[in-house]
C-alpha cells in the first residue's frame, strides 16, 4: 500500500479486489532461488539467524513478511561487507 500499488490497482480496475489477490499470492512466493546449483539469489540479503541454506528451507514462507527476523532479512536487508 505504501508504495502506490493499491492506488494503481484501484485506478486501473476500480476496486481493490485484484490487490487482495496479489497480496495473498505474494505470501506464497519463494524466498530465493539457487541458480545452477551454485548461486543463491534472494531479494534482500543474508540473515545472521540462518547460517545454512537448509535452515532457510525450514522457514514457513506462507505468511506475510514480518518487520524483523530471518524472513525480513532475506527480503529487505542490505548487503554488508562482513
Amino acid at each position: 500500500m505504501m508504495y502506490g500499488f493499491l492506488d494503481e490497482i484501484n485506478k486501473k480496475y476500480g476496486n481493490s479486489n485484484c490487490w487482495r489477490y496479489f497480496y495473498e499470492a505474494f505470501d506464497f512466493l519463494p524466498l530465493g532461488a539457487i541458480v545452477n546449483g551454485t548461486i543463491l539469489c534472494v531479494h534482500g540479503g543474508m540473515s545472521p539467524d540462518l547460517p545454512t541454506i537448509d535452515q532457510m528451507r525450514l522457514l514457513d514462507r506462507k505468511q506475510e513478511i514480518p518487520h524483523e527476523g530471518p524472513l525480513a532479512d532475506l527480503m529487505w536487508s542490505d548487503p554488508e561487507n562482513i
